[in-house]
């Protein structure tokens, strides 16, 4: 079992909401590590800012768009190696 914000307590059979579309103003599930780029050891990175985003609607939703652009981004593709070098 783990906190989450607000003071709900949710298990490991729960999905918490998400905090960041929270300050935005709308209601989600939090993707946790499924696919939000924000996802890190379990969990949210932005939680230290948590208080600042909900404050700032704003902030909070021009992060959802970076988090989008870094979901649906895809990766570089692998560079060969030149034939001398292979």
């Amino acid at each position: 079992m783990r906190e989450e914000g607000r003071g709900a307590t949710v298990t490991p059979m729960m999905r918490p909401l998400c905090e960041l579309q929270f300050a935005a103003g709308r209601t989600g599930w939090c993707p946790e590590d499924e696919v939000c780029a924000f996802w890190q050891d379990e969990r949210c990175v932005l939680e230290p800012v948590y208080p600042h985003l909900e404050r700032n609607p704003e902030l909070a939703e021009a992060l959802l768009r970076v988090r989008g652009a870094l979901t649906t981004a895809r990766p570089a593709p692998f560079l060969e190696r030149p034939p001398g070098l292979r």
